[in-house]
This record gives structure tokens, sequence and C-alpha cells, in this order.
């Protein structure tokens, strides 16, 4: 028998009844993946007699409550949240709202200043805003420690806490309030498949603390005041508290255009409230940034029926006035740590991240199917689309003007024609350096009636895309002979296409090589069939991993 093996031998000798709870304290010293590095080997009977006693049930057990009892914590954060924001009182918001509104000034009429007039004011602006956002977020950090104290002197002043701010949801104390808070729900108990025994999840972790070391961090990042961008306070303050304020002056902009009175009749609330300053308060929270984004974006009810929101009164005043561009408003991003805010951390094994890439495989194949099927029915079946409802991207349009089109500068003319032929005056033409700007998004509708102008149906394409073949042999897929319209389904058809299935080229050795989404998928599907038992991703496998997500990324992007 070897050294290891003689060691655990002896120690099971002595190992008697009097020595028991030492030796328990012995096991329990350390987590499962500081125990596996000691790489312990019985030999003999050795092993058995260790089974026999139970010694390595206890970390496979304590594994299995650490994830439950994660579930726990974030439900206890969720409500420790809930409870301390409800009913909160900022003070003077109006003063905020003042400041906010000159550096909204600033910034739009800038070029009615000198520059460096205007750089100076802004700043300035900007500098008392970010000053009233720290003073705002101290406002919700201190109603976390206000409510933690109360906490730990009343409601559970019989655990005896040792401190009296937010730091109490990180101390080892936490898990006697978990157990006094959740202790008799039924899936706060878990059988102990080994032996039988049924144990409670937020027993035994005296000393165990430093499994859950990573996971507090995490969450600790809930509660600062600094800014970043994890914060509760920070998505409450500098993210949504900015969108509700440039939701005010836009609504004052939408006055004597739209009505909302079926809007105040609908969701029982008179505009007046909603756009003050006062009723921000009651969306620091997820429910009622929930009732203020219905009232902005419409509600679609379980019976089918329809209450319509200020954004959807905006769109038919601009469908029927043309040209005529209201703003729509913003909607409030979700609560930090709400049960509908999904949220992302670092993976703490690799299971975790084996488990997050299959449902990403999973996601992704549905949707890239569903992609797939629709594009090659859009060029494939054009006829059966509403051109005036489907849109291009601007940014879609530049690339497909630069790399596609042999002059994409004459197209674009085109283009802004067609806008102003239908008296819509979204598009601009600057005479200085002769360029054209587009809004966000074209209508086909637009963009087929631009084709459709130009004659020009054998160069209006880069060379490539023809059917003469270039200098290496390739040949395109148009022959001149087809409308611009019917080309441009052809090649949007064809890069689709190379988005799934195209060929490479190593630039050093000139070797040629398959790329592409068909390509990466069953690379990708072979290595999470092989992952079982995996300890770690090796440098190859990542570049697998990478290859699959970007071809995804690439089709997404283009479909978008």
């Amino acid at each position: 028998m070897g050294t290891n093996g003689d060691t655990i031998e002896l120690f099971y000798i002595f190992y008697t009844n009097s020595m028991k709870r030492a030796m328990a304290d012995f096991t329990r010293q350390y987590e499962l993946s500081k125990t596996l590095r000691f790489e312990l080997r019985s030999e003999g009977n050795t092993g058995k007699m260790l089974i026999d006693d139970e010694i390595f049930s206890v970390d496979g057990v304590r594994k299995e409550k650490y994830e439950k009892v994660k579930l726990y914590f974030d439900r206890l954060h969720r409500e420790f949240v809930d409870e301390s924001l409800r009913d909160i009182a900022f003070g003077n918001t109006g003063h905020y709202f003042n400041i906010f509104r000159e550096w909204q000034d600033g910034k739009k009429n800038k070029e009615n200043l000198r520059r460096l007039q205007k750089d100076k004011k802004n700043k300035e602006n900007l500098r008392r805003l970010q000053k009233e956002e720290k003073i705002l977020r101290k406002v919700i950090t201190k109603r976390f420690d206000d409510y933690a104290k109360f906490l730990v002197e009343s409601q559970y002043s019989h655990l005896k806490l040792k401190n009296k701010d937010k730091e109490m949801l990180f101390e080892e104390g936490v898990f006697a309030l978990l157990s006094d808070r959740y202790g008799s729900e039924e899936e706060a108990h878990l059988l102990n498949k080994e032996t039988g025994e049924v144990v409670t999840l937020f027993d035994d972790w005296k000393g165990f603390t430093g499994y859950f070391k990573k996971f507090f961090e995490t969450r600790k990042n809930f509660y600062t005041d600094d800014g970043k961008a994890t914060a509760i306070a920070t998505r409450a303050i500098d993210q949504n508290l900015r969108r509700f304020c440039d939701n005010i002056l836009t609504f004052e902009r939408l006055q004597g255009k739209i009505g909302c009175t079926e809007i105040e009749k609908c969701f029982g609330r008179s505009m007046r409230d909603i756009f003050s300053m006062d009723a921000y308060e009651k969306c620091v929270l997820q429910k009622g940034i929930d009732d203020y984004n219905r009232i902005i974006g419409g509600e679609t009810l379980k019976n089918g029926e329809k209450k319509r929101g200020v954004n959807e009164l905006v769109n038919e005043y601009r469908q029927n006035h043309k040209g005529e561009k209201l703003p729509f408003l913003k909607t409030l991003d979700k609560q930090i740590l709400s049960e509908k805010e999904k949220m992302i951390f670092g993976m703490e094994n690799i299971e975790q991240c084996m488990s997050a890439l299959s449902k990403f495989h999973e996601n992704a194949v549905e949707k890239m199917s569903i992609l797939r099927n629709l594009l090659q029915s859009f060029v494939e079946q054009n006829e059966m689309f509403d051109m005036e409802k489907m849109y291009l991207s601007r940014e879609a349009l530049n690339t497909i003007s630069h790399r596609w089109m042999s002059d994409g500068h004459s197209f674009e003319s085109l283009l802004f024609d067609v806008f102003s032929a239908m008296k819509n005056k979204s598009a601009k033409y600057n005479k200085n350096d002769d360029s054209y700007s587009f809004p966000d998004f074209i209508s086909f509708h637009h963009i087929r009636i631009a084709f459709e102008k130009n004659v020009d149906s054998v160069s209006f394409w880069k060379s490539r895309y023809y059917e003469n073949a270039d200098e290496e042999g390739n040949r395109g897929i148009l022959s001149g002979d087809e409308g611009l319209w019917r080309q441009f389904l052809l090649i949007f058809g064809q890069e689709f296409g190379h988005l799934f299935r195209n060929e490479g080229r190593d630039i050093q050795t000139g070797k040629k090589y398959e790329i592409g989404y068909d390509v990466s998928l069953p690379k990708f599907e072979q290595f999470l069939n092989s992952a079982s038992g995996k300890i770690e991703i090796d440098a190859e496998e990542k570049i697998i991993i990478k290859n699959f997500a970007d071809d995804v990324l690439f089709i997404y992007q283009m479909g978008k």
C-alpha cells in the first residue's frame, strides 16, 4: 500500500466513536474543489470503509444544497429591495429636472453658440446633473441600510445578527435568517439520496460561507452608489430617471398634436400625473415600471382587447402627417434584480458553462431555422410580402451601396428623389459634400421604386456579381437581363446564403477552406456531445465556440 493509502488506513483505525466529532470537522473543512486537489487515493478496503461511514457523501450533498440555496438568496434580495424602496421619497426632484432641461437645451441649441461657449456650458450642466445623481443614488442606498437596521433590531432581533446595515445580507448569520423566513417551505428541504435523510437547505453552513464568496460579490454590486452599471441605484437614477425626464420634455412637444383622453380613460390616470416628476418615485420598482411602460407602449389583454399607448397615437399621427416626425417616448429599463430582469453573472464552474452553451445552441438553431426560411421566402416569393411594412436599416443600406453597387452614390440620389416625390422630408441632401442622409429605417417600397427608376442593369452592381468569369474563374449570378429589383433579390439571397456556407482562403498559404453557419454548427454540436466529464475547455474548443457564435451573430445582424 502506498503512502497516501497508509495515511488513510491509519486514520480509519483511530476513527472511533469518541473521535467522530473530530473526523466530521476534518471532512468539512474544504469545498469539494479543494478536497479533490489533495488527490488522496485509497487502496485495499480503505475506499469501502470510507463509503460505509459516509465520508464522501457530505460534499456532494453540500454542493446540491448550494445550488438550491442560491435561488433563495436571490429571492431574499428581491424582497429586501422591494421592501426597502417601497414608498421611497427623493425630495426635490424638480431641481434635478431643471438641470436636465438646461443640459438638453444646451445640446439642442449648440449650433447657435460658439463651440467653446457651448462646450463649457454643456460640461458645467453635465457636472451639475451628475452631482445631483450622486445625491439621489445615496438616497436609495441609505434606504437599504435603514431597512437592514430595522430587520436586525426588530423583526429578526432573536437571530443576533452582527451587522446592522446591508452587510447583514452577506454575513454567516444570514443562513439563520433564510431558515427563519423560508425554512417551513417544502422546497427548502432536500433528500440525501445516499442516506435517505431529509436535510434543510439552510443548516450546516457554519464555516462554509466560502462556497458563496463569488456569489456574494456579484450581489454586493447591486447595493453600491458608485455609479457602476450593475447597481440598482445606477439603473434607477442614471438610466431610468434621465429617460423619465426626457419623456416629460418629449410629451411637452406632443401636446396639441395627439389627444390622450382614450389613454387616461383606459388606464385610469391623467397625463398630468404621469408626466410629472412626482410620479417617478412610483417607477423605481418593477411594478411601477411595468405600469408606466404600459401607458407608453400600450397593452393587450388576455381577451385580446387592445389598450393603446402614447407611442401608438404618435405612430398614427406620423402616418397621417407624412414628413412630420413626432418623437416617440422611451420605455424604462427593468429594475435590476426584479424577477423580469435576466441576470448575467460569471460562470462558477464547467457545468454551468456547458449548460449555458447547450441552451445557446438550442435557441440559436431554432432562430436560425426561422430566419433562413423567412429570408428565403422573401427572395423567392417576394410578391407575397407587403413592401411598405418591411424595412431596411440605414446601416444595411450603407453596406449594400458600398459593397454591392458599383456606384452607390447614384443609387442614393435616386432614393432621395423617391423621398422627395413622396414629400417625405426625412431624407436630406448636403450640398457642401454632395452626400445624402436617410432615416434609421427605409421601407423596401421606397427602395424598389428607386431601383425601378434606374435602367442600367448591366454595370450597376460590382463586377463579381455578373456571369462573366473573374480572374480566378468565379462566375456571378446576374445575366444583366433581369430588372434591378430582381437583381437585388438575387444578390441578397446569395449574400445571405454565404453566411451559411462560403469559401475562405488562408492569406499565407492560399489554401481554400469552408466557412459559415452550416460548417461551424456540426463542429459545435460535436463539441457539446463530447463534453461529458470535461474539466476545462481547451484553446481549440474555444475557437469552435467563437466561430459558431460569430456565425449566428452575422446572420442575426443581416436578418435584423
